[in-house]
């Protein structure tokens, strides 16, 4: 019988604010993929989840705000989650957009 490897608790590296504020200055080839990355840091979702979010899970309530209902890729748990008004400002106008918020 071979042993597995120990498990142990993985190093998650972050982006200071200070970097993020740079990195949104910063030019980009594909924009949409810029807007979707820096929507990422702000509210933690997986890439994965991103790439499927719709416009009919965004809600906006006095108490929460923006918030995202949504039912998670990897988990298929059933997530609700306050977003930021500066992540919210990244989605664009409803008017503007398909169906989903980022199409990458």
């Amino acid at each position: 019988m071979v042993e597995g490897l120990p498990q142990g608790e993985p190093v998650r590296e972050f982006l200071t604010l200070d970097e993020l504020k740079t990195l949104a200055k910063t030019e980009c080839k594909n924009e949409l993929m810029k807007r979707a990355f820096i929507f990422a840091c702000l509210t933690g979702l997986r890439f994965s989840d991103i790439q499927k979010l719709k416009w009919s899970e965004m809600q906006q309530s006095a108490e929460l705000g923006h918030y995202i209902r949504f039912v998670q890729q990897k988990t298929k748990g059933s997530e609700t989650l306050p977003i930021s008004d500066e992540a919210y400002n990244l989605l664009g106008e409803k008017e503007n957009q398909p169906t989903r918020y980022f199409l990458i």
